[in-house]
């Protein structure tokens, strides 16, 4: 008698549970719990997750343990919540930890190594050959890519939120910590990071965007705040601006924050120094704007969730919509980066595709090959 197969619909549907479990670690703080080990909420999905297992449990042939693991394994790298590039270097940050890849040639990139990181990597910033690596509630991990073949773990900080995105200056980080607002860090010694102050919070704060001495910090419902920063000093608080919807990302250009405020869409934010700091315009997205990179001096890539990509001209006026737009089949755009004319795109647990925008009203799809 024939072995029953796996139904792989059921496969399909235990992939989303799972990953979606993954980012129910980072997100659950920013519907308002106030522990940061949500137990219930966690045994509860863990338990829809093993029903759902069930029949691939107990179903189908027998596998060597060796080969489950394999497998397993695999899939974890396709599950990337975020990305950097630096010199033709892909930093990717994936539910099995940081994946390096060789993209000099997009059309054959080469894998150059991986370290398996406790949790899920949810963003990577690299910065003078260390990464920065944010899980979440697993905290921050420093690694050495000097070598990218063999990424070496250098520190850990374990901190009291969830670690989201991390911005590096000249011997000082700035982390964003979820409920516990943004950390201020020295790294001059990368084995050994310490917390040496922390700035308050408003709500949930998800990301930033340093540049020079100026910190902004996107805090989901509560909008964004721009900070003073003055050397190893405390950064001073200059404004709070309210933005439409929850504020997951932003970028800043030519005297101009642009803030991914999920359903909200884009809002564009006046930061020109002795200018009033407010909103100057919100521009609708068709799903979700999560992440956004800049391309270029005069162009915006969004990330729109299922929607995919959209590309915003900023020579035009501020009120403009986005010019070109266009997704990948299945998939769902999460983070975004770019270098040159193109952008590297992680879409949820599909990987990371990588578009060549050198025409961004005709878009090319370019296969990473790994």
């Amino acid at each position: 008698m024939d072995e029953e197969q796996p139904d792989p619909k059921a496969r399909e549907d235990l992939d989303e549970l799972m990953v979606r479990l993954a980012m129910i670690r980072s997100e659950i703080e920013s519907e308002g719990q106030p522990s940061r080990r949500p137990t219930g909420l966690i045994a509860l999905v863990a338990l829809l997750a093993a029903l759902a297992l069930s029949p691939l449990l107990f179903s189908g042939p027998c596998i060597p343990a060796e080969a489950r693991a394999d497998e397993a394994r695999a899939e974890l790298r396709k599950r990337v919540y975020g990305v950097d590039v630096e010199d033709n270097v892909l930093y990717s940050a994936s539910e099995f930890g940081l994946i390096i890849t060789d993209v000099r040639d997009p059309g054959a990139a080469v894998r150059l190594g991986e370290l398996e990181i406790p949790g899920t990597a949810l963003s990577v910033t690299v910065k003078d050959h260390v990464a920065y690596v944010c899980a979440g509630p697993g905290g921050l991990y420093l690694v050495d890519v000097s070598d990218p073949g063999k990424p070496e773990r250098l520190g850990h900080l374990d901190t009291p939120g969830s670690a989201n995105q991390a911005v590096v200056g000249k011997g000082t980080a700035f982390l964003a910590d979820g409920t516990m607002g943004t950390a201020i860090l020295d790294v001059r010694d990368p084995r050994k990071p310490v917390e040496v102050g922390r700035l308050e919070t408003a709500d949930y704060v998800r990301s930033l965007w340093l540049q020079g001495r100026r910190l902004m910090t996107a805090e989901d419902r509560a909008g964004m705040r721009l900070w003073k920063v003055r050397g190893r000093r405390r950064p001073v608080l200059e404004a709070t601006v309210k933005i439409p919807g929850q504020a997951r990302g932003l970028v800043v250009h030519d005297g101009r924050a642009y803030v991914a405020a999920g359903t909200a869409g884009l809002a564009v934010v006046d930061v020109r120094r002795g200018r009033r700091t407010q909103v100057l315009v919100t521009l609708p997205v068709d799903d979700t704007a999560r992440g956004l990179a800049l391309l270029g001096d005069d162009r915006l890539v969004l990330a729109d969730g299922g929607e995919g990509l959209k590309v915003f001209d900023l020579s035009r006026p501020v009120g403009s919509r986005w010019v070109s737009r266009f997704a990948a089949k299945d998939g769902s755009a999460l983070r975004v980066t770019t270098a040159g004319h193109l952008a590297f795109v992680a879409y949820d647990f599909r990987g990371v595709h990588l578009w060549d925008l050198t025409d961004p009203l005709k878009p090319l799809a370019l296969d990473l090959s790994w």
